[in-house]
């Protein structure tokens, strides 16, 4: 069974399956920011949400994993209003964000203490088997991330506990890279820790265009997330690039480790973004709705990818990875 915010479900009716969403999200301090109660109107905020996701449903997207940390705004009682008002599915996820992103001062602090990769595991063990706070809300999965350069001692806890957790629960495990950098650094700490790859996806690996980088991972076991598409943000290859890169994966017999998504944003906690005037038109395709209209005719018509292949990225790999 797979658990989704109104309660579980089947795998087999997971359906077409966006595996890395935002509905809303904010990092960390956005509550204390004094315009704040201005912007983000909880009916305004659910009902911008709830349209988004029609569109998805409109598309014939059945699912979508809301990959919000629990320190990023993540509300799983919002999620289920959106997906009730929607008829989507909305699964939503433990586990807190990246270092330097995260409210990280905590957690800091229990390492010092002693034992904490056990506490953070026992705290990702409740919310996957008890609930959400008093909500009744499982979460249906494990985020993990990490930044830049080095993976910290204390984005190494966060593994440890999200591992320790996973070999308890059986739960999948999602991971955040920035632009796939530290991927192969996380899928060897999940070897080392007894993790079962099948059931861990590697995200934002299309930030890394070199084929050979991703077959290592995922000649591991680990399936990759090709899960920013539309985003933008300076560093990326271009979408096309991706979808290059994606194509002849799939072509190469990948296809089967593969998920797609496009890492959108629907509703941002705090102020609303203003994107310098240089950035705007770069940010024209990050929507619900750019992936089926862009991106997966670009797949059939350039790159000869054929519905079956699609069907794994979509309905088969979540299924398997999920269920």
């Amino acid at each position: 069974m797979v658990q989704t915010v109104t309660g579980p479900i089947e795998a087999e009716k997971l359906g077409r399956t966006f595996m890395h969403e935002h509905f809303c999200f904010g990092f960390p301090g956005f509550e204390y920011d004094i315009s704040t109660g201005k912007h983000v109107l909880r009916d305004e905020a659910v009902k911008k949400c709830v349209e988004d996701a029609k569109l998805l449903v409109s598309q014939g997207y059945n699912t979508v994993v809301d990959a919000t940390p629990m320190d990023c705004g993540r509300n799983p009682e919002w999620l289920a209003e959106i997906s009730d008002k929607s008829g989507l599915q909305i699964i939503c996820v433990t586990g807190y964000y990246a270092e330097g992103f995260s409210a990280s001062g905590y957690w800091n602090l229990r390492m010092h203490c002693g034992g904490a990769e056990e506490e953070y595991a026992e705290l990702l063990e409740a919310e996957l088997t008890n609930g959400i706070g008093n909500t009744g809300i499982k979460a249906g999965l494990i985020k993990l991330a990490t930044s830049h350069q080095a993976i910290s001692d204390y984005q190494k806890m966060m593994l440890k506990g999200a591992a320790i957790a996973h070999k308890r629960t059986g739960s999948p495990i999602y991971t955040h890279t920035e632009d796939g950098e530290l991927g192969f650094d996380q899928a060897k700490l999940f070897l080392k820790h007894g993790c079962n790859p099948a059931k861990i996806v590697i995200g934002h690996m299309c930030g890394e265009i070199r084929t050979s980088r991703h077959k290592e991972i995922m000649d591991w076991g680990f399936n990759i997330g090709f899960d920013r598409l539309g985003a933008y943000d300076g560093y990326h290859p271009e979408d096309r690039e991706k979808t290059i890169c994606l194509a002849k994966l799939i072509k190469e017999g990948y296809g089967n480790q593969i998920v797609v998504s496009q890492d959108v944003i629907c509703q941002r906690l705090g102020r609303p973004i203003e994107w310098p005037e240089n950035e705007k038109a770069e940010w024209r395709n990050y929507h619900f709705g750019y992936i089926h209209d862009a991106i997966l005719p670009m797949l059939r018509k350039e790159h000869g990818v054929t519905e079956e292949e699609i069907d794994k990225l979509f309905i088969d790999n979540p299924k398997r990875i999920l269920g």
